[in-house]
């Protein structure tokens, strides 16, 4: 039988806050999560394991509701593969559309930066 980690372990293992793996699990962004014979949350990997997946997505900008659409297609087994395909490749295309975003800002940046550290003295208005 696999390792169990109560709620506070498995927060600090996640590098993520009791609160917001309880909120996760209300909004039904997880299964349902075992219960010890006090009532207790207890986890085991395979739910670390899909917690960690929601804070890659999170981490990449992925709106919760998003989110529950993918979680929603884990259920079946072919045509959910094909659909969390689908969306990864998706998110891809957004984060690469992003990133020339950003590189095409961090050019105009260093321009500006270049033109600021040129200017002498005379070239300030007085």
């Amino acid at each position: 039988m696999g390792k169990f980690y109560h709620i506070k372990e498995a927060a600090k293992k996640l590098n993520m806050s009791i609160d917001t793996l309880r909120y996760y699990e209300k909004i039904g962004l997880v299964g349902e999560i075992d219960r010890d014979q006090n009532g207790y949350r207890i986890y085991k990997q395979t739910d670390l394991d899909w917690f960690t997946l929601i804070g890659y997505l999170r981490s990449i900008g992925v709106p919760i509701q998003d989110m529950l659409q993918f979680q929603n297609s884990h259920g079946s087994k072919t045509s959910s593969v094909e659909a969390r395909k689908a969306f990864m490749e998706n998110y891809r295309k957004e984060i690469i559309t992003k990133k020339i975003e950003l590189e095409d800002i961090i050019k105009k940046l260093d321009k500006k930066i270049d033109f600021l550290n040129n200017l002498t003295y005379e070239d300030i208005p007085h």
